[in-house]
């Protein structure tokens, strides 16, 4: 009965997430032009304009953060969750693969050793 369903119905899918579209709009299908909008996307996310109130201290706290805690707290995310102020889903950052793990693994430890304090907490949140 439930492959007559599935017959009938077809596979649904929601096409909201299924692609990546380019700055202009167009919907881009080489690998390559996906990742390096990722890149983009990322970077323009996370610029901070607010950096000159912000004291920078290097971390010498611990070590870097590993790859392998990377996939070990993606693997632990949960999917079909509401994105975050940051508007990324948990399936966004699983459609990154394991190029999306080292990028991730970067721009983690670089926030972690050049941790950013203010007096004004607001200002320079990450």
């Amino acid at each position: 009965m439930h492959q007559n369903i599935r017959d009938i119905c077809g596979k649904k899918s929601n096409l909201s997430s299924g692609y990546t579209k380019s700055k202009s709009g167009t919907v881009l299908f080489e690998r390559e032009d996906i990742k390096k909008r990722w890149e983009e996307y990322i970077g323009e996310l996370y610029a901070d304009e607010k950096i000159e109130d912000c004291i920078i201290h290097k971390n010498l706290d611990g070590p870097p953060i590993l790859k392998a805690e990377i996939e070990n707290a993606m693997r632990r995310l949960r999917n079909g969750k509401s994105a975050g102020s940051n508007s990324i889903t948990t399936e966004m950052l699983g459609a990154l693969g394991e190029y999306g793990v080292e990028i991730l693994t970067k721009l983690i430890n670089k926030m972690y050793d050049n941790r950013k304090s203010s007096r004004h907490a607001k200002i320079c949140q990450i």
